[in-house]
């Protein structure tokens, strides 16, 4: 993420940081369902050598994981209550395989 953010801005980053947490959701038998949300915060001195701080989106990562497959779904924007409740994003309905097992 830090060298992402280094090519992007193109100037010396200054102070960066990640926050976020999990829930976990019913899943078939042998099998996981795990959301992940998460921000993450960077500074950067620019060429005119000003500070300039920059925060990202709420992003919100589902992982569906059993012994044949991971599907991973991803999500920018921050869910109200009632939505933060539900299974969004839903790796079935939006979701790519990511890995897939024998």
């Amino acid at each position: 993420m830090q060298k992402r953010i280094r090519s992007e801005t193109r100037g010396r980053v200054t102070g960066f940081g990640l926050s976020g947490d999990a829930r976990t959701f019913d899943a078939p038998p042998d099998a996981a369902i795990v959301r992940f949300r998460y921000s993450y915060h960077y500074g950067f001195e620019n060429h005119a050598g000003s500070t300039v701080h920059s925060d990202s989106p709420t992003n919100y990562a589902t992982y569906y994981v059993d012994e044949s497959v991971v599907v991973r779904a991803h999500r920018k924007g921050f869910l109200d209550d009632e939505k933060e409740q539900a299974l969004i994003p839903d790796p079935w309905g939006s979701g790519d395989p990511v890995q897939c097992f024998d």
